[in-house]
């Protein structure tokens, strides 16, 4: 997570400075179904699931909800 703050704190700042845009690529784990269509158990393990859970940005920001 503090790398994540740091890269769009820096890209922030540098906007604000108006040196021009700033794009940050973030690559997070989605932990969840896309849709109540989407079966993951169809194609994830219990242990792939419970891992992703783990990393979930949001949990790991707000973790009582």
């Amino acid at each position: 997570m503090n790398a994540s703050y740091r890269a769009l704190t820096e890209a922030a700042e540098y906007a604000r400075a108006r040196k021009g845009p700033a794009l940050v690529h973030a690559s997070v784990t989605r932990p969840y179904s896309h849709s109540l269509s989407d079966v993951e158990r169809d194609y994830k393990t219990k242990a792939e699931r419970e891992a992703e859970e783990l990393r979930e940005p949001v949990a790991a920001v707000f973790p009582n909800g």
